[in-house]
């Protein structure tokens, strides 16, 4: 093998490594509502205010077997958390019945956020708000907002990036190559 071959090809190795870096990309990893037409109502029964949701049906991606949840119930703004716990899976979708909570009168806001967890940090939230100024006469569609905190841009290196690196690291094996011949 020639002497410029040993020498350019690690180089040429590390440069196709970085490149197949730039082009990878992880799933989305979550634990959130399922959006399946869930619904709701709020019935004033002797003071006492029911809101009652259609599912709690819930759908998972891409989690490793030690990711953690937790459930959150906001009440007219008050944050009352339950958990952490271990996913009952990491993919696919579970089914769980009807969820009903009480409040006092009207008007009412009931947020019901699930965190997904993955090494402590949250990476996803799902939330169900519902609103309520007096009673539905029908079941209403439930509102569903996620945020994928691992898609949120991170100081990292992207494709062009990590090409320009490799680019760099090419041109300093050049100038090394050179200054060791003369």
């Amino acid at each position: 093998m020639s002497r410029v071959l040993r020498r350019w090809l690690p180089v040429a190795f590390l440069g196709v490594f970085l490149l197949s870096l730039s082009s990878a990309q992880a799933a989305d990893q979550y634990r959130r509502w399922l959006n399946d037409g869930k619904t709701y109502t709020c019935t004033n029964v002797a003071g006492t205010v029911t809101v009652t949701l259609s599912n709690q049906n819930i759908e998972f991606n891409n989690l490793p077997a030690d990711a953690q949840f937790t459930i959150n119930y906001v009440n007219n703004g008050v944050t009352q958390v339950d958990g952490p716990y271990t996913v009952e899976q990491t993919t696919g979708t579970l089914n769980y019945n009807a969820f009903i909570t009480t409040f006092t009168g009207y008007p009412l806001t009931f947020v019901f956020r699930l965190d997904a967890l993955i090494g402590g940090r949250i990476v996803y939230q799902s939330a169900i708000t519902i609103n309520c100024a007096a009673d539905t006469t029908a079941a209403t569609a439930a509102s569903i907002s996620n945020i994928d905190f691992a898609a949120a841009p991170v100081p990292t290196l992207d494709g062009r990036g990590l090409a320009l690196l490799g680019l760099c690291i090419v041109i300093i094996g050049a100038v090394i190559t050179r200054l060791r011949r003369s």
